[in-house]
């Protein structure tokens, strides 16, 4: 059996897009080979990841039908185009499929924890490599000027890997896997990384995800006990906050930011307006795959830079309905479990796609897939038994040897 260390050094590798070997992109490689390492794993669902699985074959429905009437009645160049979503997108959605099938919770809590480490290793030391020496020559990303992509073709795109890094730590951190320096350290080193990639997208998501833990009083699982005091109390913090990051806010609106374009903000809006009046002329089942926005008017081939504009251009009403409801099982299974952690990340995912367009990146489908695999997942047993132990009150001076022992067994 693969060990978990290796499976997230294969996932982070996803992110190679701009590295070549023998003419095939090393991500497209990794992800053919993490999805072969989970062959051998067995299947072992329940009904609640059967229900998951469904909406992703609903999904799948959605965009070979819209696939499908593109072929019939679109020339070959705009199915040319619309070749790579045609293909990466199902690959992403499958693979998610067979690791809700074949990955337990255990597996996945040591993927997730090792990857913090893995990502943060290699992204730090290609910035000082590329600091004091310069960029490797087997790397070759866009032309991104002053922004540090790793092994990535965009900032971008190295942004959608590095945003769980604070949720996957904080989560093994909670299972008993990993201590509070780790913990401190990881999400450290993640953000000052952000500064360098300046992905401004990943800032916001990050600050949305800290408002919903704020308001849940910091807790990351549990029942919350909303008081009227807990109530104004966090409503109160979370105005502090907003109040605090609101000039960031504008500047990256502006344009004004480092790294942003100039008129950043109305350049997005001229984007999501027309990707939103090239799918109002095919509502139902949108143009296929491809993209369909443009700076000046629809069909000039462009990304909206929102996943779900985009999304719904493509593949309509149908595929629209069916992410929305694929995305609502996920928030409401960690609303259910209880685990605000997953939450709050189910919320920086939602956030930083109304930026970008992932649905090509096979690691989009599985950060979902990651949340719901721990959303199920227990914490740790020891831990909660401790907890519970020394929660209970002693009435006899003779139970406190038995008492220590048992508190000294647990640690």
């Amino acid at each position: 059996m693969i060990p978990p260390s290796i499976q997230a050094g294969i996932l982070f590798l996803t992110s190679a897009t701009a590295v070549n070997i023998f003419g095939a992109r090393l991500s497209d490689i990794a992800a053919l080979l993490f999805l072969l390492f989970l062959l051998p794993l067995r299947s072992n669902s329940n009904t609640q990841e059967r229900s998951i699985a469904s909406a992703f074959l609903l999904l799948l429905l959605a965009i070979f039908t819209s696939f499908y009437f593109q072929l019939l009645n679109s020339d070959s160049e705009l199915i040319l185009a619309g070749l790579p979503n045609a293909t990466a997108i199902p690959f992403g959605i499958i693979l998610a499929l067979f690791f809700l099938d074949r990955c337990r919770g255990q597996r996945a809590v040591g993927i997730a924890s090792s990857y913090c480490r893995i990502t943060l290793l290699i992204c730090w030391i290609l910035f000082i490599w590329q600091l004091l020496i310069g960029q490797p020559e087997w790397i070759t990303p866009g032309e991104v000027e002053g922004r540090f992509s790793a092994l990535s073709n965009n900032p971008n795109q190295l942004a959608l890997f590095l945003l769980p890094i604070p949720f996957f730590s904080l989560f093994s951190y909670m299972k008993g896997t990993k201590g509070r320096t780790s913990v401190i350290f990881e999400i450290a080193a993640a953000v000052l990384l952000n500064f360098f990639i300046i992905g401004k997208g990943l800032l916001v998501s990050w600050a949305l995800a800290l408002m919903f833990l704020m308001l849940s009083g910091c807790k990351l699982e549990g029942t919350i006990r909303a008081t009227l005091n807990f109530v104004l109390t966090r409503s109160l913090l979370v105005s502090i906050f907003v109040l605090a990051i609101s000039p960031i806010a504008f500047l990256l609106f502006t344009g004004n930011a480092p790294g942003s374009q100039e008129g950043q903000g109305s350049i997005r809006l001229s984007l999501w307006k027309n990707g939103i009046e090239a799918w109002a002329e095919a509502p139902i089942l949108g143009h296929g795959p491809g993209h369909y926005s443009g700076l000046e008017r629809p069909y000039s081939g462009m990304e909206a830079h929102n996943f779900l504009i985009d999304w719904g251009s493509a593949y309509g009403l149908f595929g629209f309905l069916s992410l929305l409801l694929l995305l609502l099982l996920f928030f409401a299974n960690a609303f259910k479990k209880e685990k605000w952690i997953i939450f709050a990340f189910y919320i920086a995912l939602l956030a930083q796609i109304t930026f970008h367009f992932y649905g090509r990146q096979p690691a989009f489908w599985l950060w979902w897939a990651f949340g719901f695999i721990f959303s199920m997942t227990n914490s740790n047993g020891a831990a909660n038994k401790l907890r519970q132990l020394e929660a209970i009150p002693i009435n006899d001076e003779s139970e406190l040897p038995s008492r220590a022992a048992k508190s000294q067994h647990l640690h």
